[in-house]
């Protein structure tokens, strides 16, 4: 399969916007050949939306409703956006297969880590997610979505790599994370992106899928520096601030087999793991 990974700014809380530039990259990572298409955290929304989250959240619906008319080839998109439901705001993500007069949610996942350290607050505007699955995508693939902080807790990975049918083929990690740390030309947390989506290739051999926020908001500023990883662990970076799209070409196939021949859990590690958490 094809994945385009794009490196996005966004309007801060205009959705309708943000929407025409989601659809823009969309035709042009069609034209490119790729089948899945991945966006940056909240996406949709602009990340610092603060006391304003409760005025554009969007049910999962609705953002599925945003594409059905935009002419699409079939292809599947993912996309960030504050969900609402009946009782709460999620910091969420969902996955979408558009086509030319429909667009179907796949799956949503809801952040389960929210960072309130330092300069984030966001357990102060959302709710946690307490969920995390693989999602089947078109072609055979299966996708796992690790927003941001999330892809920073190694239980949520190891979680993912204990799923009946084992580590999901694709791990995509939509990110919003403000540039800090500068030591050199790139900002030193980028650092620690590259090393973290090296080690999801190399070790629980899942192609992975980081795409990154740039643009400012207010005092933050969000560098960019994009990564994708193919099926060998090749990793592909995007440059520093600005937009961009960087195409990555994933052997299925080969990353099932690497599975198969050496699974990140066996079965030995199921029954410690079963006996520690009894």
């Amino acid at each position: 399969m094809r994945a385009a990974v794009v490196q996005s700014d966004c309007f801060l809380g205009d959705i309708s916007r943000n929407v025409a530039t989601h659809v823009r990259f969309i035709r042009d990572a069609a034209e490119a050949g790729a089948t899945l298409v991945v966006f940056p955290e909240l996406s949709l929304s602009g990340y610092l939306l603060e006391d304003r989250v409760k005025d554009i959240a969007l049910t999962a619906r609705q953002v599925a409703a945003l594409f059905e008319d935009a002419g699409l080839p079939d292809i599947v998109v993912g996309v960030g956006f504050p969900e609402r439901t009946r009782g709460a705001i999620y910091n969420a993500y969902a996955l979408i297969r558009c086509g030319a007069k429909k667009a179907d949610i796949i799956g949503v996942q809801r952040k389960v880590n929210l960072p309130t350290y330092g300069m984030f607050d966001e357990a102060r505007h959302f709710r946690a997610g307490s969920s995390l699955c693989a999602y089947e995508l078109p072609g055979g693939a299966t996708a796992a979505v690790l927003i941001c902080e999330d892809a920073w807790h190694p239980g949520l990975t190891v979680a993912l790599a204990q799923l009946p049918d084992g580590m999901p083929h694709l791990i995509i990690v939509p990110a919003a994370s403000p540039s800090r740390g500068y030591r050199g030309k790139r900002p030193s947390n980028l650092e620690g992106w590259d090393h973290a989506a090296e080690h999801f290739a190399r070790v629980y051999g899942a192609s992975t899928l980081t795409a990154q926020r740039v643009g400012v908001e207010d005092s933050l500023i969000f560098a960019g520096g994009s990564t994708a990883t193919d099926h060998n662990g090749s990793i592909t970076r995007a440059a520093l601030f600005t937009e961009e799209t960087i195409i990555v070409d994933i052997d299925i196939e080969a990353l099932s087999r690497l599975r198969a021949k050496a699974p990140v859990v066996s079965a030995r590690d199921r029954d410690i793991l079963r006996s520690l958490f009894a």
